[in-house]
């Protein structure tokens, strides 16, 4: 059986944290520098999910801007096409989404809510602990030490 995102997130804080879409661009990297994070999800005065802010977003806006990064608000330089992923999707089928929409955080939806968010680093890290599993197998196998 496939790891499920679902199992994923179980071991991993899954607090979403979010920006309002009316906010200063300051205080969003202000919270991703303190919480650590490469991305926070925008949500707009209803509390609705309107998009996310990334690393790469402000990197790809700071190359264009016209004023003080900082002074913009983060609806202005968010990503609004938000891409999900379920909970009882695949860790590869994560990987896939992430690879052929060129991003590395995804929000994981459960029922129609966001349960939580995976990152590129979540995948890579499960995939290592997986194959680090498999090797240990593989070398008891090898020598003999492999129940029958």
């Amino acid at each position: 059986m496939k790891n499920k995102i679902s199992s994923l997130l179980k071991g991993k804080d899954i607090t979403i944290l979010s920006v309002n879409e009316n906010k200063d661009v300051g205080e969003a990297v202000a919270l991703m520098n303190v919480k650590k994070v490469g991305s926070l999800l925008v949500d707009d005065d209803s509390g609705k999910y309107t998009g996310i802010i990334t690393e790469r977003d402000l990197l790809i806006h700071l190359s264009t801007c016209t004023k003080d990064l900082c002074t913009y608000k983060v609806k202005e330089i968010m990503t609004s096409d938000l891409i999900c992923i379920s909970a009882d999707d695949t860790i590869d089928q994560a990987s896939n989404v992430m690879a052929d929409k060129n991003v590395r955080h995804l929000p994981v939806v459960s029922e129609n809510k966001i349960v939580g968010i995976i990152s590129m680093k979540d995948i890579i890290n499960s995939i290592r602990s997986g194959l680090e599993a498999e090797t240990k197998y593989l070398k008891d196998y090898i020598s003999d030490k492999y129940p029958a």
